[in-house]
Formats: structure tokens, C-alpha cells, sequence
């Protein structure tokens, strides 16, 4: 194999994508870089993990009507636990 074919080996290998061509050089590379340029690879593929759940989330908000309806269970939640009631509980448990 003659140094092109090295360099392209992860490109040709996983055309479509960055993460999986970082792994094929970490795999076919090893021997070469050593220990210190393998784990700035890991470092790599982190980031560009933290990269793409960034921009995923961008465009793939949480929905507003789910953290809505968390927010009012989560302060029913603390109301009960703080020993205060729901407005016409009261008069609910004298008219039964």
C-alpha cells in the first residue's frame, strides 16, 4: 500500500461519515501514531459527537407543550409535598 491509498483509506472506507472515517484511521493507522495521537482521535470524535448533538438539537427543539405540562406536574408535585392543595379540594371534600 503506498502513502495515497493510506490517506485515503478512511475516506474511501466511510465516505458519509467523519466519526466512522476517525475510527477506520484509529483501527489502520494504530501502529503509526502511537498511543498520544490515538487518544487526540478519541478527543476528536468526542467533540464532533458533541458537535452534531449541538446542531441536531438546533433544528430538533424539545417539544414547548411537553416542558409545559413537566412544569406544572413538577410544581403539583411540590405543592402536594408542601402540604398545599389544589383550589376546590376543599369544597369537593365537604359536598361529598
Amino acid at each position: 500500500m503506498n502513502l495515497l491509498e493510506l490517506l485515503r483509506a478512511p475516506a474511501v472506507g466511510a465516505p458519509r461519515s467523519l466519526a466512522d472515517q476517525l475510527a477506520l484511521i484509529r483501527k489502520l493507522w494504530k501502529p503509526l501514531l502511537g498511543d498520544s495521537l490515538e487518544q487526540l482521535l478519541l478527543i476528536a470524535g468526542e467533540i464532533l459527537h458533541e458537535e452534531e448533538l449541538a446542531i441536531w438539537m438546533q433544528f430538533n427543539p424539545p417539544d414547548a407543550a411537553a416542558s409545559a405540562a413537566e412544569e406544572r406536574a413538577r410544581n403539583r408535585r411540590q405543592c402536594r409535598s408542601a402540604g398545599f392543595r389544589r383550589p376546590g379540594s376543599r369544597i369537593r371534600e365537604v359536598l361529598a
